[in-house]
């Protein structure tokens, strides 16, 4: 389909300059262009620019943003047809600058219908757009769309119902017309959740959760390193044979060690009315060498668990994730750091929500907005192993948004997150080396 084409809540970075390490971020910079809702992506190029995707607040139609610093310096609105009304935007970009947008589009009706829809800048070709499909029965399920790119490739992977099967397919839009499923079983169960990773030599590995009946769930993976006659990933393994969690995806990541490239999973096993469980595992990009199950080990009483992200470090992965004590509102932010260390890396005073996670300058940035009490303000944090927790975010309002999204490049690390009914972005502040000058 895509053949003729070539990722919140904010952001700090690390900058290392000689031997020293500073961390630092510009104050929030509002983006009134965009809707405040959870309709938010954003991408950072190797040059540190910035490309952001969301919703026009009057028109409702995407639009596409570039920045360094927050002043817009490119606004493409994605042009919207009469009945049919975009979802899920994700946004993704090369080491030459080329950005590739995607995203669903659902047309309201008593039988509603979908496609997927793709727009690369800079090019002369405009939106293109799978053939229509539909869900029996009606309102069933909703697409799944995840752009994925590394250095100088890039993939779309999305979600359909295909006659009685929910088929998972991925499309390399960078170059060639490499393209087939991701799940290969004859009949699978509804894909709730996504996430993917490319490696160094260019191949995509793909981590889902798929669920049907309850109780008959699975965290599956597969990659295209190998690939039948048609394109379909022959690469594949199931992780877990339970329900896992619904509404936050599994995380992958790739990471360096001696002599080889590995990729790590971690995934939420929900256990219902007992306590829920992390795993994680690794494996050879190749698909040996597999290190088997392992389960975090939580001591403190009943919990629940949330967002789950995986950082790839030198020789090992970080794990952070969202952790509810009490089984009550509040939730923490926890890590699992390169040594396996356990760490409670906010109180359970507050409740945070929204996590997200990136690599920066050799190590990671955490980021996550905190549910203020009674009349106090909203608040977005930073986290990062040196400097700590800090708040970069404050502001007091009513509204309560959802919605955000951070992406690093380097040790450039940027994100948008929707607050107080506005977009807020924020990155690191960058340095200006001067010219020599002769006289």
């Amino acid at each position: 389909m895509f053949k003729h084409l070539f990722k919140f809540s904010v952001l700090v970075a690390v900058i290392s300059l000689l031997a020293a390490c500073t961390i630092t971020f510009m104050p929030p910079h509002p983006l009134n262009d965009l809707a405040a809702n959870y309709l938010l992506a954003i991408a950072v190029d190797s040059q540190g620019t910035k490309h952001i995707v969301g919703e026009d607040p009057t028109t409702h139609q995407l639009v596409y943003l570039r920045t360094r610093l927050g002043i817009i310096e490119d606004k493409q609105p994605i042009r919207l047809i009469t009945g049919w009304w975009p979802a899920a935007p994700e946004i993704g970009v090369l080491a030459d600058g080329t950005v590739i947008l995607a995203w669903y589009e659902k047309y309201d009706a008593s039988s509603p219908k979908y496609r997927i829809c793709i727009k690369i800048y800079p090019s002369s070709v405009d939106v293109v757009c799978t053939p229509d499909f539909s869900d029996n029965p009606p309102d069933s399920f909703s697409p799944i769309v995840k752009v994925i790119t590394r250095g100088s490739t890039g993939y779309v992977i999305y979600s359909k119902q295909e006659g009685t099967q929910y088929t998972l397919r991925y499309e390399k839009v960078s170059s060639g017309s490499e393209r087939g499923k991701v799940n290969s079983e004859s009949s699978d169960p509804m894909v709730r959740t996504v996430e993917g990773v490319v490696d160094s030599a260019g191949y995509l590995h793909v981590i889902w959760y798929a669920r049907g009946a309850p109780g008959t769930g699975r965290v599956l993976y597969a990659s295209n390193r190998t690939t039948d006659g048609s394109g379909n990933m022959t690469q594949n393994r199931i992780l877990l044979i339970a329900d896992s969690d619904l509404l936050n995806p599994p995380a992958i990541t790739t990471y360096s060690t001696a002599g080889s490239e590995r990729v790590a999973f971690a995934y939420v096993k929900d256990n219902s009315g007992s306590d829920d469980e992390i795993y994680h595992q690794n494996i050879k990009v190749d698909n040996t060498d597999w290190s088997g199950e392992m389960k975090l080990t939580l001591s403190g009483g009943a919990y629940r668990l949330g967002d789950v992200h995986l950082v790839g470090v030198n020789n090992a992965y970080l794990i952070g994730f969202l952790r509810n004590n009490t089984i009550s509102a509040t939730s923490e932010v926890w890590l699992r750091d390169a040594a396996g260390m356990i760490t409670q890396i906010t109180n359970n005073t507050y409740s945070e929500r929204e996590l997200e996670m990136v690599p920066a300058g050799g190590g990671f940035v955490m980021a996550y907005k905190r549910q203020p009490q009674s009349s106090e303000p909203r608040q977005v944090f930073i986290y990062d192993p040196i400097k700590g927790e800090r708040l970069i975010y404050s502001e007091s309002c009513s509204s309560d948004n959802s919605g955000g999204e951070m992406a690093a490049s380097g040790e450039v690390v940027a994100g948008v997150w929707a607050q107080c009914d506005r977009v807020w972005f924020s990155a690191n502040a960058e340095l200006v080396y001067l010219p020599l000058v002769r006289k």
